[in-house]
């Protein structure tokens, strides 16, 4: 793919193209690439994050694609198959457009690579997916036993952990309660009811709920959760979206998060 378009880039004089960003980990990959400069528009939230004279082109479901066609960019780039509407819209607005679809960790480590050949720097991206790998290995865990972990996604309805997080917990040596349904990709689809939350009796809790607020009280107050040991032994855990729901780099950081609280718990 690089090779495509290379002719592109070398008709522009320099080694550059112009992206528009429409989810925040491709962002985090671009960055880490040393593409932050080809950027031209971002989500919001990257906009806030990152030092960038970059347009913000609206929420991740919710981009602006007035912003984005007046911003004439040679490829859009997105993430998971809850942007396929706008995805679908920018196509038909003859935008070249890729749409990654990381579930795992593996898949993390491929769309890096992936957008690594497309903006010719293959070598750089190589580097970050050894540099993650390496990282990852080294949070390892290995414990006594397993400690049990509902990780919640949403709360209405309640969604547990895509793949790449259920792995996390695992290899912070957590044990995800709800593994048996980690590789389902469209998110409603890890819905869970309340009555087999209780039932897993977790250890611990984790909730990530891209952006919101969660306040631990509000939980405990859930019908015949103070039966469930994680609520017993108050370890309930809030986990910032950007470092555990977005797929790139930001997950080491949430590996590190993780791994503390089971520390934490274990000790």
């Amino acid at each position: 793919m690089a090779c495509l378009l290379n002719p592109l880039l070398r008709y522009k004089g320099v080694l550059c193209m112009k992206i528009v960003c429409i989810s925040n980990d491709c962002v985090d990959i671009l960055v880490e690439l040393g593409c932050k400069d080809w950027i031209v528009g971002l989500p919001n939230e990257s906009k806030d994050k990152f030092a960038t004279n970059a347009v913000a082109i609206g929420g991740f479901g919710t981009c602006s694609l007035e912003k984005i066609n007046s911003l004439k960019p040679d490829i859009v780039i997105g993430s998971a198959d809850i942007q396929s509407a706008i995805a679908s819209k920018l196509v038909k607005a003859y935008h070249n457009v890729l749409i990654t679809n990381q579930l795992d960790i593996a898949g993390i480590f491929s769309a890096i690579r992936m957008i690594g050949g497309l903006v010719g720097k293959p070598a750089e991206a190589e580097s970050l997916v050894s540099r993650m790998s390496s990282q990852i290995d080294a949070l390892r865990r290995v414990r006594k036993s397993p400690i049990k972990v509902y990780f919640e996604e949403w709360n209405e309805p309640y969604v547990t952990a895509t793949k790449w997080i259920s792995e996390m917990v695992e290899i912070a040596g957590g044990s995800d309660v709800f593994t048996a349904i980690r590789d389902r990709g469209f998110y409603l689809d890890r819905e869970v009811t309340n009555d087999e939350i209780i039932a897993a009796n977790p250890d611990v809790i984790m909730l990530s709920w891209c952006g919101n607020h969660i306040d631990t009280a509000v939980i405990k107050e859930r019908k015949c959760w103070d039966k469930i040991n994680a609520v017993v032994h108050d370890r309930i855990f809030p986990i910032p979206s950007e470092i555990v729901l977005q797929p790139g780099p930001s997950i080491i950081k949430g590996l590190e998060m993780i791994c503390g609280i089971l520390d934490s718990v274990e000790t």
